[in-house]
């Protein structure tokens, strides 16, 4: 209901608009004055008192004012249509909550997985055949040092574009959630004397980027896996996440992510940000250096 309540006052005001504002309040007062005209003309005839011609006449000039205000807001109404669209915007903003998706850490015949070993959080390759993992090196803790890493050792993972999502706000993002897949909780690995899904591992490593963040910032998983190809499942996931959020936070200040997801993610990403007054950021790694895109959701009015 806020959030409906929100959008509402989120409104465009256009000409067109009051015109049909203006007609609506001119109907509504001619049909008072109707009222109190039918009024007056019936308590006259009941009484057999007669009445002015000024009578009859304000009456049906009423009656015409009535007809033509409601004619007018109905045609004025109906004939523009509001729709949601995105809107590139150039502001960056303070976001509070981020809402990440992301791919298991697998990218085509390579086997990655990222896990936390002898406190170190350290990428492992898996070799298809023996089954035995590589250690290909130590992530350092530091955001900007880890993705020129990936990129020096020539690693292409899908985790590596959460860092380059993460690193704008570091110092300001105060809760982070990831929407995963049933996938990613399904797959155990060793993380020293435990075991744990690799949706935990991605909880765990990013929450390792913000021991040294300027405040404390609260990693979590969604409560709910989504299935990997079902976009429904991603929209009602970030959409109910933001429900939640807003009770604490601006809508402004909640931004989602679609840069690590799959296509199903990136288009549930899109239309929870159409249908809510919140931001979504992209990532464009292929420019060097990387690109920052933030879409606002606005409402565009087609006449």
């Amino acid at each position: 209901m806020l959030q409906a309540i929100k959008k509402f006052y989120h409104q465009k005001v256009t000409l067109k608009n009051l015109t049909s504002f203006l007609c609506g309040l001119l109907a509504l007062v001619c049909l008072a004055w109707l009222g109190d005209q039918s009024y007056f003309y019936i308590t006259r005839f009941t009484l057999g008192k007669p009445h002015p011609d000024w009578d009859s006449v304000a009456w049906w000039v009423a009656l015409f004012g009535v007809c033509l205000g409601s004619l007018l807001t109905a045609y004025l109404s109906f004939n523009f249509v509001k729709v949601r669209h995105l809107q590139s915007s150039s502001a960056k903003g303070t976001y509070k909550a981020l809402l990440l998706t992301t791919s298991p850490a697998d990218a085509r015949d390579n086997q990655w997985q990222i896990v936390k070993h002898q406190g170190v959080f350290k990428l492992f390759q898996v070799d298809p055949k023996t089954k035995q993992t590589v250690e290909k090196f130590p992530f350092s803790g530091y955001l900007t040092d880890d993705i020129a890493l990936f990129t020096e050792k020539k690693v292409r993972c899908s985790w590596q574009q959460v860092l380059r999502a993460l690193r704008n706000h570091k110092n300001n993002v105060e809760q982070i959630y990831l929407v995963v897949t049933e996938e990613m909780h399904k797959l155990k690995y060793h993380c020293g004397d435990q075991t744990q899904s690799e949706a935990q591992c991605l909880r765990d490593w990013i929450a390792f980027y913000f021991n040294d963040a300027l405040q404390e910032t609260q990693v979590s998983l969604h409560r709910r896996p989504v299935s990997a190809n079902e976009m429904q499942d991603y929209y009602h996931a970030f959409d109910e996440l933001i429900d939640t959020l807003t009770g604490t936070y601006q809508d402004k200040e909640i931004l989602i992510d679609i840069t690590g997801g799959r296509v199903p993610a990136s288009l549930g990403g899109c239309l929870a940000t159409l249908h809510n007054n919140c931001r979504m950021q992209y990532i464009d790694a292929i420019a060097q250096p990387s690109k920052v895109h933030i879409y606002d959701a606005t409402i565009k009015q087609i006449d």
